[in-house]
């Protein structure tokens, strides 16, 4: 399989600018993944996996630009292909693909050097993987790096979750904690966005609100992975930390993306990234005017 290269993105919210800039993508069958959600299920959904039955993902970072300021929400898969069903002992079945981030980024003008802020949605490897390079060393060297206090505990203070080998390896770990800034639900850790703690998949997940006078966007991190999670909640993610508290944040998030004026910003969606989630019943996309 190969990778999908997925155009850049772009809202305009306010005085910010959000991009999603791809950097690989993962096939995955859909079955091990949702635990409440069996083959039946899939074969009255087919438009939600591809031709081979696989269900695609992306992989990727949310550019955030506002005056000088560069921030990116979390850091993608990195520069790595694994076969899954090797890594998990035959578990899983698929690929992960990255490596396009910085690239990516450089076509948008903008340079590893001009990120000032690094927001994580939580720790997982598709998700840091652009932390550190190949010698150790910060890949994002004038950024600051944040994260909520419960998901660094969760990793650096629990050897059973840091066991898993879902926790940032060894050099991520140190560049992480060099440039550290612990951030709290509801703050604004960069201008014209706001923390939303969705504790569930990991305890300390959080997602974004890029806020504007007439219209917001909420980057959801991996508080929805797929956008039919969506429109048939409680699909049950397999790797979900808490599901029951997962289950509540997107409930909640339900509430506040059928809001009037609410973008829906699926960082693992396939295209459209950005979208609509209407109030109808059952839940319906529209398209985002960019």
């Amino acid at each position: 399989m190969s990778a999908i290269s997925a155009p850049s993105a772009t809202v305009e919210i306010g005085s910010t600018r959000l991009s999603f800039v791809p950097d690989g993508v993962t096939h995955q069958r859909p079955g091990p993944q949702f635990t409440n959600a069996g083959p039946e299920f899939w074969d009255d959904h087919p438009d939600e996996l591809d031709e081979r039955g696989w269900m695609v993902m992306t992989f990727g970072s949310f550019l955030l630009q506002s005056g000088e300021r560069n921030a990116l929400i979390d850091l993608g898969w990195g520069p790595r292909t694994v076969d899954l069903a090797e890594m998990s002992g035959g578990l899983m079945e698929g690929d992960s693909i990255g490596g396009a981030l910085i690239d990516n980024l450089g076509a948008l003008g903008v340079a590893p050097t001009d990120i000032d802020t690094v927001l994580y949605s939580h720790l997982h490897p598709d998700h840091v993987g652009w932390i550190a390079d190949a010698s150790g060393s910060a890949v994002f060297p004038n950024a600051v790096n944040m994260v909520t206090e419960q998901e660094l505990a969760f990793w650096f203070n629990n050897p059973a979750a840091a066991a898993t080998g879902m926790a940032p390896d060894d050099a991520q770990a140190v560049v992480l904690k060099e440039q550290l800034s612990i951030v709290r639900d509801g703050e604004s850790p960069f201008p014209g966005v706001n923390i939303m703690v969705t504790a569930g998949h990991t305890p300390g997940h959080a997602s974004f609100v890029v806020f504007g006078a007439d219209r917001r966007a909420i980057v959801l991190g991996d508080a929805v992975h797929c956008p039919i999670e969506l429109v048939i909640p409680n699909l049950g993610f397999v790797h979900d930390v808490d599901p029951a508290q997962a289950a509540a944040a997107q409930a909640r998030l339900d509430r506040e993306l059928t809001r009037p004026g609410t973008i829906v910003a699926g960082g693992h969606f396939p295209a459209p990234i950005f979208r609509r989630l209407l109030d109808t019943t059952p839940r319906e996309f529209a398209l985002v005017e960019e």
